[in-house]
């Protein structure tokens, strides 16, 4: 595959042009992290609404209900569910490590196994989270990290 970047002047319109011949997953993918990079989260504290990047954001999780959006020097309430997030947020790096948790995996330093085939995620900002034995495998399939003998699923 040729790539091609061209600088352009300050008052030109910034375009990506895609010539492929078939869709595949890993161009998707890219097409939807460039559509993304301008989609922006709305949270809440209190009565004040911002404007959170998705970069941002390090978890986020729903607790009784509630949606928060955990970021390194604020946790924001969310209007929208957990599912709806994730929906918003799945072609980035984020994935459910629990029912109820999403993760950046941007954020994550390391992983390291914890009791009953679950994964300790430190992120970097030194926050622990659990990962899930249900969830461990897609997070290792998301990281590119599943065994060989697990390729053959897909």
């Amino acid at each position: 595959m040729k790539v091609v970047i061209e600088k352009i002047m300050p008052d030109e319109e910034e375009v990506v042009v895609i010539k492929y011949h078939q869709l595949r997953p890993k161009l998707l993918q890219a097409i939807s992290i460039l559509e993304m990079s301008n989609d922006i989260l709305i949270a809440y504290q209190g009565k004040e609404v911002f404007r959170i990047a998705p970069a941002d954001i390090y978890y986020i999780e729903s607790v009784n209900s509630k949606v928060f959006i955990y970021c390194k020097e604020a946790v924001y309430d969310s209007r929208q569910t957990l599912q709806e997030l994730e929906n918003v947020l799945r072609y980035s790096d984020f994935a459910r490590s629990s029912k109820t948790m999403l993760i950046n995996l941007d954020k994550v330093t390391s992983f390291t196994s914890a009791p009953g085939a679950r994964l300790k995620a430190t992120l970097d900002n030194d926050e622990k989270v659990l990962v899930s034995r249900y969830y461990v495998r897609e997070i290792k399939r998301a990281l590119g990290l599943q065994d060989v003998s697990e390729r053959g699923d897909d």
